[in-house]
């Protein structure tokens, strides 16, 4: 682009030297360099959040051409992806003891064992 000057950011791995990832930005000159290093490895995060919605809430199904349709749509998956995410980190409470299965002898014991 005319007048526009990208930075190249070229980073090696330190643990695997073979390693070598590039990367562009349209950032301003005075950006610093852990800056730009920290915009271009949180890149993952997003294709994640995206892979995740098509497959756990029904991004895959819109179906559309305008933005305002998929804004529509991606505003009520991203809530639910929301309320998934809640509700897999809340903590879950302590059992309250062995499962009470029946033994072969159809005797409840909290050492009996279901094998298959």
């Amino acid at each position: 682009m005319p007048g526009m000057q990208p930075h190249l950011v070229v980073a090696r791995n330190m643990l695997n030297p073979e390693e070598i990832k590039f990367f562009v930005s349209n950032a301003p000159p005075d950006a610093s360099v852990e800056t730009l290093l920290l915009v271009g490895f949180s890149r993952w995060r997003v294709e994640r959040y995206f892979e995740d919605q098509k497959q756990e809430v029904g991004l895959d199904q819109w179906e559309g051409r305008r933005w305002l349709s998929l804004k529509r749509h991606l505003i009520p998956t991203s809530v639910s992806y929301l309320f998934l995410a809640r509700v897999h980190q809340k903590p879950r409470g302590k059992k309250s003891g062995p499962n009470r299965v029946p033994s072969a002898s159809g005797r409840r014991s909290p050492r009996a064992e279901l094998v298959a």
